[in-house]
Formats: structure tokens, C-alpha cells, sequence
């Protein structure tokens, strides 16, 4: 096992709590400081809330009590006392429950207490090419998600150039988009416009656009 592997081992269990609102007090707090500046964790937050965002279906917002997550937590772990992460964690696995069946048992209370936050999506696209490219900015973390959903790679020797361009600024590079998904972090109030330019492979060197703009988006407000 690689050093990074090491680094990263447990992530999506933690990340899987968090969502669940399972951690205690004080490492929800460590890993919503974490997923700020970490994009790839921040990433497993964002792809934990959209594959249990359906059971969100169905129940409106409302504010809890206070005291009522003490009690949730002390009927579920049988303890009021804030338990670790590991311990917690560990306990589903020791009764032979994956992060499905502990969702399910925890989420039977969560959706009314923790609605999941309204994200900022996009699909920049333009007339003359297939190409399609999805943008899900995640407002509590400061990071955006960028997939090519449908036309080509780009072409040998050549890559795409994702682009944040704020109102009245200079192009920022993001990153490349090749296969799988972009992280990065960075901020899109109303007005910004998001581009992908086809640059040599590497990307653009004067970090600036030096190729075509293929497709754009533009952030509009709520």
C-alpha cells in the first residue's frame, strides 16, 4: 500500500458519517474544516450526500430541538457520552452492517433533521460540437466537481482547459479535463462564467486561454 493510500485509508467511512450526521461534536467539526481545504475528501462528501439524497424525498425542513440529537444518539449507540469516530464506525462493521444498512438505520431520523443543501449546477455547452461538460459547485466547501458528460476526448497531443472567469476578472485555470472527474476548489458568485478552451497537452503556458473556447456556462443568481 502507497503512502497516499495510507493517508486516505477510511476516508469514505468518515466521509459516509459526516453525511449521516453520525460523528460526534468535535470531529464533524474537523472534517467540515478538512473538506475545505482537501478537494478530494470534499469530493467523497459531495458523492455520499447525492447517493443518499433520495431518501431526503418527501420530508420538508424543520428545525430540531436541541436536545433531540443527544437522545437520537443515546438511543442508537446506548451511551448520551460522545463515542469516537473509529469506535462508531467499527461497531456497524463488527455486526456485519455495511455503510448501506447503517445509512438506512440512521436515516430513518436524519432527513428531518439535516437537508441536504442546495448545490450550484451547470452544463456548459455550445452549438457546433457534442461536446458537454457538467459543473456541481458545492457552496458549504468552496469546491466545484467537472465531468465531461458526452462528446470526444480531446485530441492527441492536446487537452481541455477548465476555466473559472470571474465578472469583470481574468480566466483562472482550474484544472485539466481528462477522464474522471475535477475537483478543485475555488468560489462562483452570479456572473461568473465557466469554459473549457482546448489547450496543448499540459495545459495553456501562459495561463492564460491559447486555444479555441469550446463550451461555456454562466452562473446566473438564485
Amino acid at each position: 500500500m502507497n503512502g497516499e493510500a495510507e493517508i486516505h485509508e477510511g476516508d469514505d467511512g468518515l466521509a459516509a458519517e459526516y453525511v449521516l450526521g453520525t460523528l460526534p461534536r468535535v470531529d464533524r467539526a474537523a472534517a467540515a474544516a478538512r473538506a475545505r481545504s482537501d478537494a478530494r475528501f470534499a469530493a467523497r462528501i459531495a458523492d455520499w450526500e447525492i447517493r443518499l439524497a433520495p431518501l431526503n424525498d418527501g420530508f420538508a425542513p424543520v428545525r430540531a430541538p436541541r436536545t433531540l440529537w443527544p437522545q437520537i444518539e443515546a438511543r442508537i449507540f446506548g451511551a448520551p457520552a460522545p463515542r469516537s469516530r473509529l469506535g462508531r464506525w467499527s461497531l456497524f462493521a463488527g455486526l456485519g452492517l455495511g455503510a448501506g444498512l447503517a445509512a438506512a438505520v440512521v436515516l430513518t431520523v436524519l432527513p428531518v433533521l439535516r437537508p441536504i443543501p442546495d448545490a450550484v449546477i451547470a452544463e456548459l455547452v455550445a452549438e457546433g460540437t457534442d461536446l458537454r461538460v457538467a459543473a456541481r459547485f458545492e457552496p458549504r466547501f468552496g469546491v466545484i466537481h467537472v465531468t465531461r458528460t458526452a462528446g470526444p476526448a480531446a485530441p492527441e497531443g492536446q487537452d481541455y482547459q477548465f476555466w473559472v472567469i470571474a465578472e469583470g476578472g481574468a480566466p483562472v485555470p482550474l484544472g485539466l479535463l481528462r477522464e474522471g472527474e475535477l475537483a478543485a476548489p475555488t468560489e462562483v458568485p452570479p456572473g461568473t462564467v465557466l469554459a473549457v478552451s482546448l489547450e496543448p497537452l499540459g495545459g495553456s503556458p501562459t495561463g492564460q486561454p491559447t486555444g479555441p473556447i469550446l463550451v461555456t456556462a454562466t452562473i446566473t443568481g438564485s
